[in-house]
């Protein structure tokens, strides 16, 4: 399920719970100093799913010890017109989560994989425009009172994809995010911003996602540990605890978070489901013993495998590289979107869901 329709199904269970809430601008619950990392869990369900269905998965999900979620807003969903903003069940549903004790991250995207994710009239329009910088300054504006209770906000998605073969739009996009940094410390000072890129394990564009997190204020990543010469062949589960040692050691003392953490459970990905759950494992353990001042938060996509019925056009895919489109490689990228899940798309738990329920602490 996209983050845009799990906001949609948490604001309506929560609206079912919690009745009649006020919308308030309020400050993220303050946390000890030597709170570990929080954890998440994306709750993916197919549209059909039934309401009991949806409450039932939620509330498995927050058992389990889930303490961050992450919504994302389309801009062009968001201004479906120019400076007339559709942002009221954004703000709602990260009030209702912050009031339950969760963490939040943003995802409000300018770029998204190989496409930009910007308003129609503003679809050619180049990154270093003062029109688009002044446009942005109006959509965070309009999401003020919704900025107070998020954490973390990226401005990019899998951003290192995009920008791997643009090094002059990169330039112009890094001056856009700059005065965006400047904006928002002024508008929501506890907010901490950054661009997701693939780890740097994992990334093929590795100087791009160097210059990307130059000045980030802090440090987002989707992580998934496969073989540099093999995509979607995963690295032994060990490989973790070498790659985010390494990753938290590079990040000169500025915080880091992992959007989406994956690992597969299936044979055509070098894994079973016996090697997913001892990944699971070890993220869990990893969360549980490093410093939120250090690693804010890990969430693993997804809690479910998806019925076949319901899986994403292979078009939708991450793109392979170039020359690489067929055969072994599409057959993993494949198996690795179907197997990912803690749960099969039957509703049967795999290993990695027994391991990952070891460790609850469920949120209040």
């Amino acid at each position: 399920m996209h983050n845009t329709a799990v906001a949609a199904l948490l604001l309506s269970l929560f609206l079912a719970r919690a009745g009649r809430v006020t919308v308030a601008p309020a400050a993220p619950p303050l946390r000890p100093a030597n709170a570990p990392a929080a954890i998440g869990l994306a709750v993916n369900l197919p549209e059909s799913a039934s309401p009991a269905e949806r409450q039932s998965a939620l509330d498995s999900v927050r058992r389990s010890g889930a303490s961050f979620f992450a919504l994302e807003l389309s801009w062009p969903a968001a201004e479906p017109r120019p400076r007339r903003y559709d942002v009221l069940a954004m703000t709602r549903t990260a009030r209702l989560l912050r009031q339950s004790g969760a963490m939040l991250h943003l995802d409000l995207p300018l770029v998204n994989g190989r496409a930009r994710e910007l308003p129609a009239d503003l679809a050619a329009v180049s990154f270093d425009d003062p029109k688009l910088a002044a446009r942005l300054g109006s959509l965070l504006d309009a999401l003020g009172p919704a900025l107070a209770d998020f954490s973390t906000l990226s401005l990019g998605n899998d951003a290192d994809s995009y920008f791997a073969d643009k090094p002059d739009e990169l330039k112009k996009f890094l001056r856009l995010f700059d005065g965006a940094v400047d904006f928002l410390k002024k508008k929501a000072p506890r907010l901490s911003v950054g661009i997701t890129t693939a780890a740097p394990m994992d990334t093929r564009a590795a100087l791009v996602e160097a210059e990307l997190h130059r000045r980030s204020p802090a440090l987002f990543y989707v992580y998934a540990p496969f073989l540099p010469s093999a995509p979607f062949a995963h690295r032994p589960p060990e490989t973790i605890d070498r790659d985010w040692k390494a990753i938290l050691a590079g990040a000169a003392g500025r915080p880091v978070g992992f959007t989406e953490v994956s690992y597969s459970s299936a044979p055509e990905n070098g894994s079973t489901p016996e090697k997913q759950a001892e990944f699971v494992r070890r993220m869990r353990r990893l969360a549980a013993t490093t410093d939120r001042s250090r690693l804010m938060f890990a969430r693993y996509v997804a809690w479910r495998d998806p019925d076949p019925r319901d899986s994403p056009d292979p078009a939708g895919l991450p793109p392979l590289p170039l020359g690489r489109r067929m055969g072994e490689d599409a057959v993993r990228r494949a198996a690795f979107f179907a197997h990912r899940g803690l749960v099969q798309a039957d509703g049967k738990p795999k290993p990695a869901w027994r391991e990952w329920t070891k460790a609850t602490s469920p949120i209040p």
